[in-house]
């Protein structure tokens, strides 16, 4: 449940665990793009589609994931309230990598 100005600590729970998983799909989209090179480079062309097919299973979840974070855009982040500091910090810190 939300409000104007604040959310509640469900909402903000649900945006560290979605941050996570944007940046978890992101990392894994920079190591399929470098193996994407690598299998262009020598022309393997059997392991290039698979590699391509792996990418657009990871964008479409990551997708999803953007779809599901954008309740969280217009707010201040400064109004959320956490359970306690310290994961307020972790999900900076996971936005921060993401960016």
């Amino acid at each position: 449940m939300t409000t104007a100005t604040n959310t509640t600590l469900w909402d903000t729970d649900l945006l560290l665990q979605l941050a996570g998983r944007r940046l978890s799909a992101l990392e894994q989209l920079h190591a399929l793009g470098r193996r994407q090179i690598e299998l262009i480079a020598t022309g393997d062309m059997t392991l290039l589609m698979q590699v391509l097919a792996a990418k657009h299973n990871v964008l479409a979840e990551l997708q999803q994931t953007e779809k599901r974070l954008d309740p969280f855009r217009g707010q201040q982040p400064e109004a959320r309230r956490w359970r306690n500091e310290a994961l307020r910090a972790c999900c900076a810190e996971v936005v921060s990598k993401a960016d």
